[in-house]
């Protein structure tokens, strides 16, 4: 049995244009799933549709490749004529898809960038936020301890506080790692100091280690998702190239 006779031609190309339109329509149909709810003015929505429709930004181009591979199949046992596109014709609209979503990629490179940068830096308020409420507490109990020390009646009032069994909870945990602190402190008053010291340098390394993972991160995902996209721009930018290319040579035939 000959493998290229026409007839076992014809199913190959059958099979190779179903599974290609397929894989066309659903993926189209993701495509819109991944954008609703439509919120195009928030950026988290911006980065989570951009990154998903890269993510799947292959599965069309594969669908588009195995539907040309198709039609090439059969027209190679078909009248030439056959090879001139019509617009009711699937690799006319296939076409038409492809520029489209190379112009979608291109365009998804700077708006993608920018939103990475934005993202970046909400990131990076929110973390010298929570490093100043940080810095605060530390404040305010080494004060409230600065108090204590130098009024004996205070210190009175927190081991009776404790000592009423009225207090639970985080606030007794609170109040006996205060106390403490109060009784290392009265055997060695430096310790403060040094205690506070330690506590601003921790604070000072946690807040870097977080602006260095957020950078990191964001470099991360600017550059996989950036590149992608242009790489995908491109390629569709061939597919539709080539196709237009096709129309006017099966035009001048």
């Amino acid at each position: 049995m000959k493998t290229n006779s026409p007839a076992y031609s014809d199913f190959t190309a059958l099979s190779l244009k179903v599974v290609g339109l397929m894989m066309l329509v659903s993926a189209v149909f993701d495509y819109i799933m991944l954008a609703i709810p439509f919120n195009i003015g928030q950026t988290e929505w911006q980065l989570s549709f951009i990154g998903q429709m890269v993510d799947q930004g292959v599965r069309p181009l594969v669908g588009l490749c195995l539907l040309s591979v198709g039609y090439w199949i059969a027209n190679r046992h078909n009248d030439p004529k056959d090879v001139r596109f019509q617009f009711r014709d699937i690799r006319f609209w296939g076409i038409i898809l492809a520029s489209v979503l190379g112009l979608f990629y291109l365009l998804f490179v700077p708006v993608h960038l920018n939103n990475v940068r934005v993202a970046t830096d909400q990131a990076l308020q929110q973390i010298a936020e929570r490093a100043s409420q940080a810095d605060l507490q530390v404040q305010q109990q080494v004060q409230q301890i600065e108090s204590i020390l130098k009024n004996d009646n205070q210190y009175k009032e927190l081991e009776q506080a404790l000592a009423s069994g009225q207090v639970q909870g985080e606030q007794l945990t609170r109040l006996q790692g205060l106390k403490q602190q109060i009784d290392v402190l009265k055997q060695n008053p430096q310790a403060l100091n040094q205690q506070l010291e330690q506590t601003k340098t921790r604070l000072a390394t946690d807040r870097k280690n977080a602006e260095d993972q957020a950078r990191s991160e964001a470099v991360k995902l600017g550059v996989r998702t950036g590149v992608t996209s242009l790489l995908l721009a491109i390629a569709y930018a061939l597919v539709s190239w080539t196709g237009l290319k096709t129309i006017r040579d099966g035009q001048n035939s």
